[in-house]
């Protein structure tokens, strides 16, 4: 089964505390802003104070040795690489992946 470990760090002028998200094989996370109100939101809560990020903003996944994001309906959207995701889309090591206004480089290990 194995586990992936995703670091995401902010890119280009886009200022946040890094963060790891651990990725078990065939479980799914999904990304998104918890609030002051719901700090137990489904989401990981990993933006809290990013108004840009919708709450269930989008959902990453680690199968058959790959990691997978796709948007959930975000009001922002989700871009890989610059370009906005309508489908499940492959995340690889070093990739951009922008959530609403924050963007971020993805490194795997």
């Amino acid at each position: 089964m194995g586990m992936k470990y995703l670091n995401l760090a902010p890119h280009s002028g886009y200022t946040f505390t890094p963060k790891t998200v651990y990725l078990p094989a065939g479980s799914r996370i999904i990304l998104g802003r918890a609030t002051e109100s719901n700090p137990t939101h489904p989401s990981n809560g990993l933006f809290p104070r990013e108004m840009s990020i919708s709450l269930n903003h989008a959902e990453i996944w680690y199968e058959d040795g790959k990691v997978f994001i796709q948007d959930l309906g975000s009001e922002q959207g989700t871009s890989v690489n610059y370009s906005p995701i309508r489908r499940p889309t492959l995340v690889s090591n070093g990739d951009i992946v922008t959530l609403g206004g924050v963007m971020m480089k993805v490194t795997t290990s």
